[in-house]
């Protein structure tokens, strides 16, 4: 492990969190963010997917000695912090509010260690969040590229593998899934200035996308049945669930 890390990296949708300068990036462009709402947003990094209790929060932010009105201090920060992640509390992408208990971040993330040159002896360590297989996908998603290669039995050589951009839009679009032929993609994504995140469908080889869901309320997480007939995916229609849908449309 590093013995003094000098800059801790957090990346979730298109935004970027500096934990150590306390600075908020989307798409590479600072985000203004007062320091209790940025507190708050490491509070919830540091423990992605888990619940973060008032209390909790209220220790991190406000030590003992000092004087506020705790809610609705709490309440700012959480509103100030929704307004620079563009999040609502009726539809959360990033912080989800539990009810009399605290807030939850619900968005996939990867935190990069920093690239200082460690001591002797030392090891560099990633940390991911507590989904890696969703973290690993974001990941992939928000650059938008898949690895392709020309067919044939030689062995494995990184110089047969060309990198290629699937998704070119300014929106959202992440958590991917490969049919396992490798011909389909359905991604999330609130491309086309939407509200809400719907799912979208589209070649491989290259080609428009097509909308596979069109509900007001948020849509992800899809992965491609063996036969790559279906799709399932989770959906905060109705209170929330967890449907299927056919991989050329129609009513999940």
């Amino acid at each position: 492990m590093l013995s003094e890390q000098k800059s801790r990296i957090v990346r979730f949708g298109v935004f970027e969190a500096d934990l150590l300068t306390r600075e908020l990036r989307k798409r590479g462009v600072r985000v203004r963010l007062q320091e209790q709402p940025f507190r708050l947003l490491q509070a919830l990094l540091e423990r992605p997917g888990q619940i973060v209790t008032r209390d909790e929060i209220k220790d991190k932010l406000w030590p003992d000695d000092t004087f506020v009105d705790f809610d609705k201090s709490l309440n700012t920060a959480a509103q100030k912090l929704r307004q620079a992640l563009g999040d609502s509390a009726e539809s959360p992408r990033f912080m989800e509010t539990i009810p009399r208990r605290g807030y939850r971040f619900i968005a996939p993330l990867i935190t990069t260690a920093s690239t200082e040159t460690p001591a002797d002896g030392a090891e560099v360590s990633t940390k991911r969040s507590p989904w890696p297989a969703v973290a690993a996908l974001g990941a992939v998603a928000v650059i938008g590229w898949w690895w392709s290669s020309e067919p044939g039995d030689a062995a494995f050589d990184p110089d047969d593998f060309q990198l290629r951009r699937l998704t070119y839009d300014g929106g959202l679009a992440y958590q991917p899934s490969i049919s396992k032929d490798g011909k389909l993609v359905v991604y999330a994504s609130d491309r086309g200035g939407q509200d809400s995140l719907n799912l979208w469908v589209q070649q491989t080889a290259g080609g428009d996308p097509f909308q596979l869901t069109t509900d007001s309320a948020d849509e992800y997480e899809p992965s491609f049945s063996a036969d790559g007939s279906q799709v399932v995916f989770v959906s905060k229609r109705d209170g929330g669930g967890i449907y299927v849908v056919s991989s050329l449309g129609g009513q999940p």
